[in-house]
């Protein structure tokens, strides 16, 4: 059975304009595991919106958030009232039926994302930068375990102007200390067409560090550039993203106008909500997650709902897998962790 659970927003959600605090509804099934996503997804179709929109996928806590019109929408469709009481058993129970279920990771969207970041500097200035440095040192350790079977690899970095490009350079830092070839290309310093770009695939590894999640509008013509050039299609050496590949759009299917095709994709923090999409999934290769020491409560406060890894510091591959019956063919799936993958990389070796 469609549930529809009124409560307070418990954050503020500044693109619908809610406030914390206003009245809003999440819609669920009290069915536990593929059963309830199907319903679920089903139900959110017949109203008009999209799969996509689900919080928590593949969790015991998925849902849809409604609010206004929508909510209006789902009574007039069937959706029962639920009440805290009720929506507590109805959880406690899917809990129990999904403990078996290998756990998902929940996938966050750009601007949870970067209220994650102000929550973080809120709490300490300097935590956003330690957390950049511990990325950087776990990419050059994934970097060098993709690498296991070249004793000498020559490996490129191409890092961007933003947070991801200083990942990208302390992670230049970390292959240097170990006594690794490492050429860093900062293209923010290059105001032309670089020197050298047809030669950025003369090596063993490629790690793109330009954009991450924190592009907003299709690359500039020299970005673009760039992005062609390290593409590892059709053929060329491999290549690390890292948090996403660059052109992708954080939260939606598909490039801006070129994106790169990735061998493996590190994401930092928490995986991103594109990485969740079955589209986008020639893009990213093989996914793996650096947990970063983030804070679950943190995750907690902007929506999501963080299993026991986060918190610590080793990386993880992730796999996606259906959301529901393969029937429904929805564009989105869940991460989870692979219990089957390579050992867990740190950021104190490779």
């Amino acid at each position: 059975m469609i549930r529809l659970h009124a409560l307070d927003a418990p954050h503020a959600i500044p693109g619908l304009r809610i406030a914390r605090g206003e009245p809003m509804f999440h819609l669920l099934s009290d069915r536990a595991g593929p059963e309830g996503t199907a319903e679920l997804l089903l139900f959110i179709r017949a109203m008009g919106a999209h799969d996509a929109w689900m919080q928590a996928a593949g969790t015991y806590r998925e849902h849809f958030d409604l609010f206004g019109d929508w909510a209006v929408s789902a009574r007039v469709l069937g959706a029962q009232p639920a009440t805290n009481r009720e929506v507590g058993e109805i959880l406690r129970v899917k809990r129990a039926s999904m403990e078996q279920l290998p756990e998902a990771v929940p996938a966050l969207t750009r601007r949870q994302m970067e209220s994650v970041r102000s929550l973080l500097l809120a709490s300490d200035a300097d935590a956003l930068q330690k957390m950049t440095e511990l990325a950087g040192e776990i990419a050059a350790s994934l970097a060098l375990r993709l690498l296991v079977n070249i004793s000498r690899p020559h490996i490129v970095i191409v890092a961007g102007s933003g947070q991801t490009g200083q990942v990208g350079k302390y992670a230049a830092v970390a292959l240097q200390a170990r006594g690794i070839d490492v050429h860093l290309i900062a293209i923010d310093s290059t105001p032309r067409q670089p020197h050298g770009l047809v030669h950025v695939r003369d090596h063993d590894l490629i790690i793109d560090a330009i954009f991450g999640d924190g592009l907003r509008e299709a690359p500039s013509e020299m970005t673009a550039h760039w992005i062609t050039a390290i593409d590892s299609e059709p053929a060329g050496p491999p290549v690390l993203a890292i948090d996403l590949p660059s052109g992708l759009d954080p939260d939606e299917a598909g490039v801006w106008n070129v994106g790169i095709h990735a061998t493996a994709t590190l994401a930092l923090g928490a995986p991103r909500r594109a990485l969740t999409l079955w589209s986008n999934a020639p893009y990213c290769g093989a996914i793996y997650l650096a947990p970063l020491a983030l804070a679950p409560r943190l995750l907690k406060q902007v929506g999501a709902h963080p299993g026991p890894i986060f918190g610590q510091t080793h990386v993880q591959r992730l796999m996606l897998g259906k959301l529901a019956d393969d029937v429904l063919e929805s564009p989105i799936g869940v991460l989870r962790f692979d219990p089957v993958a390579m050992p867990s990389v740190s950021a104190q070796g490779s």
